[in-house]
Formats: C-alpha cells, structure tokens, sequence
C-alpha cells in the first residue's frame, strides 16, 4: 500500500464529517487513484495538504487542470467544503484558501486556481461544480518552483 493511498484511507475513515460525504470522497478518489492517466504531482500533494490543515474539510478534492503537460502542475481546481466558512462571503473564502496555499509568500507557487468554497449546508444542497473557465494566457513553465 503507498503511501498516497493510506494517507487518503486515513483521511477518508477520521474526518469528522457525516458518512455520507466520506464515501464520496472515498468513492471519487479509488477511481482516482487506479486511473492510469491520473498523474499525482508534489504540488498537488502540498496543496491537499495545506488545505486540509487549515480548514479540515469535509469533503475536499483538488483537481490538476494543467492544460499543457499534466506534470507541469500548473492549473488547480480546488473544491472544499469546511464549516469554517459558515458567515463568510464567497471573496472571503476564496481568500482564506489563497492565502492557506500561498503562505507567507503571498503568492501561488502555480499559475491557476479555481476555487469552489462551500459550507456543508450549501454543499449538502448543491454539490454541483461548474466547469473551470479556459486560461486566458501563459501555461505556467515560467514559474520558479
């Protein structure tokens, strides 16, 4: 079992989350995991991470929309559902998980994010994900990692 699986089995079994929105993680991300074109880099690896250490998710998933090669990692779309942003408007949110994954940088260590930030109630509502908008311009290989 590597490592990337049992980390995720771990995160699946104790988030404190309804089971529901466990095995929709569990669910969503088996298929990822045994999908032979799915590529898991470094930086999306920090992403998760950072993202679950600020918010404690109760459902989170963070897709590499990378357009040019996948290993370039330079296209996220983050999905997180967390009651921390319950009274939050949607600039305030999106601010929150900028500056979870930025640090103290300020700046993303990638050239795209597109954040959907929800409270469970609102997930729980609508778990619908619009598709990301198409990037304007630049792919992202300039960045210095």
């Amino acid at each position: 079992m590597t490592l990337q699986w049992r980390k995720m089995l771990r995160f699946a079994l104790t988030a404190s989350t309804a089971a529901g929105f466990q095995r929709q993680y569990f669910a969503r991300n088996i298929v990822r995991h045994f999908s032979m074109n799915d590529y898991r880099g470094p930086m999306q690896d920090r992403v998760e991470v950072a993202l679950h250490e600020a918010f404690s998710p109760t459902f989170m998933e963070v897709i590499n929309e990378s357009h040019g090669r996948i290993e370039d990692e330079s296209h996220f779309k983050a999905i997180v559902v967390s009651d921390s942003f319950e009274g939050q408007g949607v600039l305030a949110r999106h601010r929150q998980v900028n500056s979870a994954i930025a640090g103290p940088t300020g700046k993303l260590p990638f050239h795209s994010l597109t954040i959907v930030a929800k409270t469970a109630a609102q997930w729980e509502q609508d778990s619908s994900v619009s598709p990301s908008p198409q990037c304007a311009g630049g792919d992202g290989s300039g960045l210095k990692r």
